[in-house]
């Protein structure tokens, strides 16, 4: 081990910080969040970070309508996400409520949705087959929910598998 050599975080170089910014922004598309806290971990003091975010902006590294549109169909189609966990999640990271609007409208016309049923009926066959009609319903709504599909499409998708799949018995309790 070298003594000798400084310990803690390593000096802050704007024109380092500008060319990482640019060729983290260059990778993939990322939003104003992402790239403060990317900026923040290179010791960027708060006004570089404003003015490197404007800069990537205006030279169209950072485009967060973009961000959405993209981080919108890539879970829905690779992480089979619904579009209110689609909506929360662009939230959290700070996207305007009409950019998610207009990203999750953009997936639907493309027809980029995940097939509810499909899901179900794979997370149907992992529910042992003695479950009662009422539990195994309740467990494929919340994963339903969880996997942000509105209630009344949850709903309907359940019941279709239910029927399809294990129809209740008089032993069922309602």
């Amino acid at each position: 081990m070298d003594r000798d050599k400084p310990r803690g975080p390593k000096p802050y170089v704007a024109a380092n910080a500008q060319t990482k910014a640019a060729n983290y922004c260059a990778k993939q598309e990322r939003c104003r969040q992402d790239l403060a806290r990317y900026l923040t971990r290179l010791n960027a003091p708060e006004a570089e970070v404003e003015r490197i975010t404007s800069w990537l902006t205006a030279e169209g590294f950072l485009d967060e309508q973009r961000f959405a549109l993209a981080y919108a169909r890539d879970k829905s189609r690779f992480e089979q996400w619904g579009p209110r966990k689609i909506a929360l999640m662009l939230q959290r990271k700070g996207i305007p409520q009409e950019l998610v609007t207009q990203a999750l409208e953009a997936v639907a016309e493309e027809g980029n949705s995940p097939d509810l049923e499909a899901l179900l009926q794979k997370k149907i066959r992992g529910i042992p087959a003695d479950e009662s009609y009422l539990k195994a319903k309740g467990k494929l709504l919340r994963f339903a929910a969880n996997r942000g599909f509105t209630p009344e499409q949850s709903y309907r998708a359940v019941e279709h598998v239910l029927r399809e799949q294990r129809p209740p018995s008089s032993d069922d309790e309602y």
